[in-house]
């Protein structure tokens, strides 16, 4: 048996934009790594997307792999 949790955005939490911003901003200025990490997640999340692409032995859900071409391309 397969479930799917539907779990909200992290911007779609917020019903008050300023907020978001607000505590977008200050998430990433308590963390000054949290840039860098960020990316490093998102190369290594590009680089199982594209072997998946790149390797027809590689079989995933088009779900699977639409998520993980939608955070492969996220701006950060």
């Amino acid at each position: 048996m397969r479930k799917e949790l539907k779990v909200p955005k992290y911007s779609e939490m917020y019903l008050d934009k300023e907020l978001f911003d607000h505590e977008t901003e200050a998430l990433f200025t308590e963390n000054p790594l949290l840039a860098s990490k960020l990316l490093e997640i998102k190369n290594v999340i590009r680089a199982v997307r594209d072997t998946i692409k790149q390797n027809e032995d590689v079989h995933v859900s088009f779900a699977v792999f639409e998520s993980l071409n939608s955070l492969a391309e996220v701006d950060v």
